[in-house]
C-alpha cells in the first residue's frame, strides 16, 4: 500500500489498519508535514515531496517502488483537520486558495499520475481517495440540506477531488483499478469505525462492482 499523507488522525489509523492486515505499506508526506516517528518506523519507505512538483513526486515514488517493489493499493489521505483549523482563523484570500489547491489537488493528481503511469499490466489494483463531506450539496443521502457553514476552500477543493476522482476512474478502469472515496463530515474521529468498514469494502474487493463512487461518513 502506498499512502500519501501520513502524518496525521487518519493517516495514522491507515497505518493501524494495513499493519494489523500485514499489509507492506509505503508513505509519502510533504515536506512541510514530515514526521520524525514515521522516519524512524518505516525507514527508507517513509519519504517526503516538495509540494505539487512532479519532478519530486516522480522521484520518490520510484524510491518507494525500488524499496517496496509492485503496488496493490494507493490511499489519498490530506490532512483535512489541520486545514478545518486553519481556516477558522484565517481569510480565504488568493495566497489560501493556491496553497490547498497545490497541497489537495495537485498532489493528488500528481501521486496517480506518476504512479499508474509506472504499470504496464492489468493487474486489479485499487485506490481510495480520502475527501471532504463538504464537496456535496447535501448533508444527507438525499434530504437535500445545505452543508454546514464552514471554508468555502474547503468546500471547492473537496467537489474538485470528486470529479477528479470520477475522472481518473473512467481512464484507468480498463487497467483493472478500481477507484473510490470516502469523505469525511465534521465528526470524523468519533467514527472510525464506519471509515474502517468501507476501507474495507473498496481495498478487499468485496465492493468490486463500484468504481467512482464515494462513502459519506457524517
Amino acid at each position: 500500500c502506498l499512502m500519501l499523507g501520513g502524518n496525521d488522525f487518519i493517516g495514522s489509523k491507515v497505518i493501524d489498519f494495513c499493519i494489523e492486515k500485514e499489509i507492506h505499506m509505503g508513505i509519502i508526506d510533504l515536506e512541510t508535514h514530515k514526521s520524525k516517528p514515521l522516519e524512524e518506523m518505516f525507514g527508507p519507505s517513509y519519504q517526503c515531496i516538495d509540494s505539487g512538483n512532479q519532478a519530486s513526486m516522480e522521484k520518490i515514488v520510484d524510491q518507494i517502488i525500488t524499496e517496496m517493489g509492485d503496488i496493490d493499493y494507493i490511499v489519498c489521505n490530506y490532512y483535512l483537520d489541520q486545514l478545518r483549523q486553519e481556516m477558522k482563523t484565517q481569510e480565504e484570500s488568493c495566497m489560501k486558495w493556491e496553497e490547498v489547491l497545490e497541497d489537495w489537488c495537485l498532489n493528488y493528481f500528481l501521486l496517480l499520475k506518476t504512479v499508474v503511469s509506472r504499470f504496464h499490466d492489468d493487474k486489479k489494483r485499487r485506490i481510495v481517495f480520502f475527501n471532504s463531506a463538504r464537496g456535496y450539496t447535501g448533508e444527507g443521502e438525499g434530504e437535500g440540506q445545505l452543508i454546514p457553514e464552514g471554508s468555502i476552500v474547503e468546500a471547492a477543493c473537496a467537489s474538485g477531488i470528486t470529479g477528479m476522482m470520477t475522472s481518473i476512474a473512467r481512464s484507468i478502469i480498463p487497467k483493472g483499478y478500481s477507484v473510490n472515496g470516502i469523505a469525511l463530515g465534521e465528526e470524523y474521529k468519533d467514527k472510525w469505525g464506519h471509515i474502517e468498514w468501507a476501507m474495507n469494502l473498496w481495498l478487499t474487493g468485496i465492493g468490486e462492482y463500484s468504481c467512482g463512487e464515494t462513502y459519506r461518513v457524517y
